[in-house]
């Protein structure tokens, strides 16, 4: 577990911070216009849904399942791929996500 002193040098000196097996970069000025029209896939309150097995889910099972059922599903899929990318600092062709299957997003989606 990271102690918010460490976090604070993180933050100051704009190092990615390491989570389980990931490091999360901070969002640069120069990305922050696609990182602001992008985060809004986030959004989605997954618990005030009367759904057992929907609540159920975790976040991001929820969010590919409501991309998949909604109309503008691949807009949602392409702003939470444009947050990967900034954020986790990996190309499209990089993202797996794997639910008895692995999906390939770039393939399978666009």
């Amino acid at each position: 577990m990271i102690k918010k002193t460490e976090l604070e040098e993180y933050f100051t000196y704009d190092k990615p911070v390491p989570y389980k097996e990931l490091l999360i970069y901070p969002v640069k000025v120069i990305d922050y216009l696609i990182f602001f029209t992008s985060v809004n896939c986030l959004t989605f309150e997954k618990n005030k849904i009367p759904d057992i097995n929907i609540i159920k889910m975790s976040y991001l099972d929820f969010l590919f399942y409501t991309f998949d059922k909604d109309e503008n599903g691949k807009i949602y899929l392409m702003m939470l791929l444009e947050i990967f990318k900034i954020c986790l600092n990996i190309d499209y062709k990089q993202i797996e996500y794997n639910k008895n299957v692995i999906f390939r997003f770039f393939i399978l989606y666009f």
